[in-house]
This record gives structure tokens, C-alpha cells and sequence, in this order.
């Protein structure tokens, strides 16, 4: 990652549809003004934009701490970490499985429940390991299991299946989001594990290699995927700016 002449971070802004950057110090924030249903907008830093994933720089071990805090109200998704930008073709890339590893934030409708008893929505932890050996192994079974989840309304065995085959790890944070928090996410070579503000929130045993890319983005759109076979995406209207402050403290394998 490059670094300017006082030896900090830098990362490229990737700005979509109206959204902005500011800095104040160490402190980044990154502004979504206003949107429509029908436009995308993006606030974004990362290090990986415009690189094939090869060159994405960050393997496990690894530890990020940062300090971070949101506006109290958003409309859309949010959040930081990082991820392996599945479906990005400027990475040069064929489009593959997602693997992430962030904190992350998703407003109603957004309903991604990916693990049995975690809200779709809300401020968690998480982890998803999709791009590895064995994923299309639980794709087998998961057709009959979301068939009989329509059928019946009966979605326990197909959330099951749905974990395995995401290989997900959630946990929700019980914190004022518009607060400074510090945030720490330790990526060892078989499992990852979050804390907030010096308590663990979530240890996933999850044996992730990388490379991956680092991100810190707010946006206004939603997702739905359920194991019922919801599959659904749009855009959000936001009237009052949203932001997501953020002061990266250390990140280093």
C-alpha cells in the first residue's frame, strides 16, 4: 500500500454517482448526500481499484484496528474490512465467489441472513468464505432444502445448508453506531476474530488465505437473500447526507 511522506496510509477514493470524501487529520470520512431509486452512489477508499486480484495485497496474519463511527441514520449499506470485490470487472477479472471478512452495516429492506438466529440487517461482524474448495459440494443439497423452505415455510434445514455453503459467520453489535468505537479485526491462519472497543464480538473458525483488499464504503443500496430463495437488489432514496467517519490505527501483517 503506498504511503506519503509522513509514513501513513493512503488509500485511492472510488466515488460513484455524487458521493464525496473529506479528511480531517487521520480521519477519513466518507459522505453520501443525497440519492434517488435510480442512482447508485459511493463513497468509497480502497487500495485494490483498477488491480487484477492477484495484486491484492493483504494475506492472513493480520490485524486492523481502527477507530470509526457512522451517522445515526443510513439508507443502505456501510461498513469496512475486507473483501475479495467478487464482482468488479474494472479488477480485470472474471467474476468469482465472494470471501469478506468487515464490519458490516445494512439497512431495511437489506435482509442477508446468512446465519441461523442473526438479524439480515443491522451492525455485525462477519465473515463469509465462499471462494474455496468444497462450496459446490453444499450447492448439491441446497436446491432440494430452499425447494422445501418454499413449499413448507420451514427454513431451518435450509439456513443450515446455507451457512455451510456461505461458510458465514455472524455476530450482531450491540453499540451506538454514531459513537466513536475502537473496532479490531485479527486475521490468524484458521480463524478471525472481531472486538469492539476491547471486548471480542465474534471468533469465527474460518481458514481464509487471501489476498483480499482492504475497503471502507457507504453507499444507498440493499440486498435481500434468504434461504427461502429471496434473491433481490435495488436502490435506496436518501434525502439527509450520511457518513461514515473512519481513523485507520493500525494495519499491518
Amino acid at each position: 500500500m503506498p504511503r506519503d511522506q509522513r509514513g501513513e496510509f493512503t488509500f485511492r477514493p472510488f466515488l460513484v454517482g455524487g458521493g464525496r470524501t473529506e479528511e480531517d487529520g487521520a480521519v477519513r470520512r466518507l459522505i453520501v448526500d443525497a440519492a434517488g431509486t435510480r442512482r447508485y452512489v459511493d463513497a468509497q477508499m480502497d487500495d485494490y481499484t483498477g488491480l487484477s486480484r492477484k495484486r491484492f495485497r493483504w494475506q492472513s496474519p493480520l490485524r486492523l484496528q481502527v477507530r470509526a463511527r457512522l451517522s445515526p441514520e443510513i439508507r443502505g449499506t456501510a461498513g469496512f474490512g475486507f473483501w475479495n470485490d467478487p464482482f468488479n470487472p474494472a479488477a480485470w477479472s472474471l467474476p468469482r465467489l465472494p470471501d469478506a471478512l468487515w464490519f458490516f452495516y445494512g439497512s431495511p429492506p437489506h435482509d442477508m441472513a446468512l446465519v441461523p438466529g442473526v438479524p439480515g440487517h443491522g451492525w455485525k461482524a462477519a465473515v463469509m468464505h465462499v471462494a474455496r474448495p468444497g462450496t459446490f459440494a453444499w450447492g448439491l443439497p441446497m436446491l432440494p432444502a430452499l425447494v422445501w423452505a418454499r413449499l413448507t415455510g420451514r427454513t431451518a434445514n435450509a439456513s443450515r445448508v446455507f451457512r455451510r455453503l456461505l461458510a458465514a459467520h455472524e455476530a450482531p453489535l450491540d453499540v451506538d453506531m454514531g459513537a466513536w468505537h475502537q473496532y479490531v479485526l485479527d486475521w490468524g491462519l484458521r480463524e478471525v476474530r472481531f472486538a469492539v472497543d476491547g471486548l471480542e464480538v465474534l471468533c469465527a473458525p474460518v481458514a481464509l488465505r487471501g489476498p483480499l483488499g482492504f475497503v471502507a464504503w457507504i453507499d444507498n443500496q440493499y440486498m435481500v437473500l434468504t434461504p427461502r430463495g429471496q434473491f433481490k437488489w435495488g436502490l435506496l432514496e436518501v434525502t439527509v447526507p450520511q457518513w461514515l467517519e473512519i481513523e485507520i490505527e493500525e494495519l499491518a501483517q
